[in-house]
């Protein structure tokens, strides 16, 4: 059964009634007209006092019994083939309880970082000397580290044959890693098309054309990625991870390791920062959560494995840079008449540099649009999601060449993007923004400070951006009341600082009546039920309905009993 309600719903200045069906068993959704105490309101944190006070233990302070150190020797070199590496002499090393190949000999060396072999040991000293003593060799071969040299003919080849794409925060249509076939060290993503560039071109009486780059960025977490790992048994697992995403990191070492999922237990009770690289048991480019549980089962004792400050710059994946050819065509009245972007970059040998959804999804009023974009493969660390994959180079670009376009044509650049964008929201940010913000005054100090040429000048600038809605289903939520009335909310997903504990307190304090402080949550244990990773603005929207859905369930039943 179902139920139809009306809601009043919009933003500031445009609401309208709209009908929605809801199944028989949930609440009436909460719409403009809702007086909410909680919901919405600012609230202090409900775990901001043990962050703040030092008493939060994230993984990298996680210390345990009999633990052991890990760390990896990495090949020093961007291109070669490993022919030889010999464990014996880091076996015998003082300290040493485990050592591990993580390549084999004749395997192709892609990166300065990638993998050879690990060890683990009494302290970190220990492992980080027990390196030196691996004998390897490495038979060195061009390489080729430089995005617009890899992508012409004759640049040393990165990869052969097929490529497995890595997109994992709200992947985006334009990403090159979801299709096309290898090219040289090119991979072209599928062309997002609408009308005639060319044409529209032509017809245009003012043209602009520039090229826009931006370079590759790093993630650096405050806590950088890593494990610590203890067998309970011979098919059992508990880790501690800084993770994103506890159950992808529990499905992943279940299936590396060829554990059930239910013998895997992760645990991210804190955790120190996360912007789209660390959703796995492994950092993109190297595989420490399967490395340290199998030094752990070698050794049987726990393992300890936490990246430096060098591995995070090298192997847990960054922003792609871009090289962004961007071509505009307009009228006389300052309509557009085409939108080209023609897009390369490099995520190392990683996928999803595509760039182009800013310039295609939001100046829909344009009639001649075409972006192309390619990943284009060197010999570096590979790229991974880093906050809205591919928007922030392609915003800069688009966003930037409109703004050269007005300029040259004397139009506000407010006035042409209001012309060639239908999002209600932007529209009303645009227009209720250049009022609250003086833009009209001070944009007529910066043309005069650019006439006089003074030297110090004060400017005035906008931009339009763009992001998905990733909510998913599938969140299990518990709500508990015990007698004395405390309330507790139960979900296994992870707060990577965002504030999701505090959003679920909110959430179940608004239904039965407590304030949020009031309200116990607890999280970051796969034990505790279905959550979501962290990751694609999706945490929000997937686990606080199943909150209210649950403290309306208690709700009910406890007006039951009191009736």
């Amino acid at each position: 059964m179902s139920r139809k309600h009306q809601l009043r719903l919009g933003f500031e200045g445009a609401y309208e009634k709209v009908t929605i069906t809801t199944p028989d068993d949930e609440p009436r959704p909460w719409d403009a007209d809702d007086r909410l105490d909680h919901v919405g309101q600012a609230v202090p944190r409900i775990d901001a006092g043990p962050r703040v006070r030092g008493e939060a233990v994230y993984t990298f302070d996680r210390r345990l019994p009999d633990l052991l150190y890990a760390a990896i020797l990495r090949a020093p070199i961007a291109a070669g083939r490993l022919s030889k590496l010999e464990l014996d002499a880091a076996a015998d090393a003082p300290g040493v309880h485990a050592v591990l190949a993580l390549a084999k000999v004749d395997d192709p060396i892609k990166f300065a970082g990638q993998d050879l072999a690990a060890v683990a040991a009494t302290s970190p000293r220990a492992a980080r000397e027990a390196l030196d003593a691996i004998a390897f060799e490495i038979e060195a071969s061009s390489f080729v580290v430089d995005t617009a040299r890899a992508a012409k003919d004759g640049a040393p080849v990165v990869h052969q044959g097929p490529i497995k794409a890595r997109r994992t925060e709200g992947d985006e249509p334009d990403a090159p890693g979801k299709g096309g076939s290898l090219d040289g060290n090119r991979r072209p993503a599928e062309p997002m098309r609408q009308g005639d560039v060319e044409a529209g071109l032509r017809q245009a009486t003012q043209r602009f054309e520039a090229t826009y780059t931006t370079q590759c960025h790093t993630h650096s977490a405050l806590e950088s990625h890593g494990v610590v790992v203890r067998w309970d048994g011979d098919d059992a697992l508990t880790c501690w991870a800084s993770t994103q995403g506890i159950f992808s990191v529990r499905d992943e070492l279940a299936a590396g390791l060829g554990l059930k999922p239910d013998k895997v237990v992760v645990l991210t009770p804190y955790m120190g920062g996360g912007f789209g690289a660390k959703f796995g048991a492994n950092a993109p480019g190297s595989r420490i959560g399967i490395a340290a549980a199998e030094l752990a089962k070698i050794a049987k004792r726990p393992v300890h494995l936490m990246l430096d400050r060098r591995e995070e710059h090298t192997v847990t994946g960054n922003r792609p840079d871009s090289i962004q050819r961007v071509r505009l065509g307009a009228d006389a009245k300052g309509r557009l008449t085409a939108i080209h972007v023609d897009a390369i970059g490099s995520g190392g040998t990683g996928t999803g540099a595509g760039v182009g959804r800013n310039a295609f999804a939001i100046y829909t009023e344009c009639p001649n649009r075409l972006v192309e974009s390619a990943d284009v493969f060197t010999h570096a660390g590979p790229a991974t999601a880093f906050r809205a994959p591919g928007h922030p180079q392609g915003a800069f670009a688009i966003e930037s060449a409109l703004d050269e376009l007005a300029r040259q044509i004397d139009i506000d650049p407010i006035e042409l993007r209001l012309a060639h964008d239908q999002h209600p929201v932007r529209l009303h940010q645009m227009r209720s923004g250049r009022g609250r913000f003086g833009w009209a005054k001070a944009r007529a100090a910066s043309k005069a400070g650019r006439k006089a040429k003074r030297r110090l000048r004060r400017g005035v600038g906008m931009a339009s951006s763009i992001w998905g809605d990733f909510g998913h289903p599938g969140a299990e939520v518990t709500v508990r009341v015990d007698k004395s009335g405390k309330v507790e909310v139960i979900n296994g997903l992870q707060d990577i600082g965002g504030g999701i504990t505090t959003l679920m307190a909110q959430v179940a304090g608004e239904v039965l009546g407590r304030k949020p402080s009031e309200v116990g949550v607890s999280l970051g244990d796969s034990r505790l039920g279905p959550g979501t990773g962290s990751g694609g603005s999706q945490t929000t929207s997937t686990v606080t309905p199943a909150v209210r859905n649950a403290a309306e369930a208690v709700k009910a039943e406890l007006l039951e009993i009191a009736a």
